[in-house]
């Protein structure tokens, strides 16, 4: 499982204040890791990288959406249920 929050933030000087998302992303890989992004693409990048021995971070997808609050969204991603044979590829024989 991983995770996205995006909140708001304001950025700029006291005459031009400027709202933007930071997407905060943590990863399971094998211990936790958090590091923000300031768009949605390179955060969803950053939580399906695979550690040294894979888990299924590459089959991450979008299972939950919900309000925190104070401008903040949680975003959960799951890996889905599937086959043993899905994940090994067409080409690969199991015995």
């Amino acid at each position: 499982m991983a995770t996205l929050i995006a909140g708001m933030s304001v950025v700029g000087t006291a005459q031009a204040q400027v709202a933007e998302y930071v997407y905060q992303a943590s990863r399971y890989m094998p211990q936790g890791e958090s590091q923000n992004f300031t768009n949605l693409a390179d955060a969803e990048a950053y939580i399906r990288v695979e550690p040294a021995t894979p888990r299924g971070n590459a089959f991450l997808r979008k299972a939950k959406t919900l309000a925190l609050g104070d401008g903040e969204v949680l975003l959960q991603y799951e890996v889905p249920r599937r086959t043993y044979e899905t994940y090994l590829g067409a080409t690969t024989t199991v015995t």
